[in-house]
């Protein structure tokens, strides 16, 4: 997913859902999982403006995000297999090494 985001031009994706259109590509257990949601939650994060009550300037309360329903996604998605973060880190550090030792021999 991060690689289809790095090519994409994220100032034009705020007139369409990003994470919608990705989800529409895939197929099995992710577009099932990915479904639960309803298509309003996965859309572009636009900002949010208060005013300060001390000053009255017009501060940023939640900033921009196109990038929202796929995070919200990708989350969703890692959950399936089960594993964190530190799992997914520990499993590529062991694999890594043991490549490395296989080179050795």
């Amino acid at each position: 997913m991060k690689w289809w985001t790095s090519c994409l031009d994220l100032d034009a994706t705020e007139k369409f859902n990003l994470a919608a259109r990705w989800l529409l590509r895939q197929s099995g257990v992710v577009r099932q999982r990915g479904e639960e949601f309803n298509p309003e939650e996965l859309e572009y994060q636009h900002e949010t403006k208060a005013p300060d009550p001390q000053t009255g300037e017009q501060v940023v309360i939640v900033p921009e995000d196109p990038l929202s329903g796929l995070n919200k996604l990708s989350e969703t998605l890692e959950s399936i297999n089960g594993k964190t973060t530190l799992d997914k880190r520990v499993e590529l550090r062991n694999s890594f090494f043991s490549g490395a030792e296989e080179e050795t021999r």
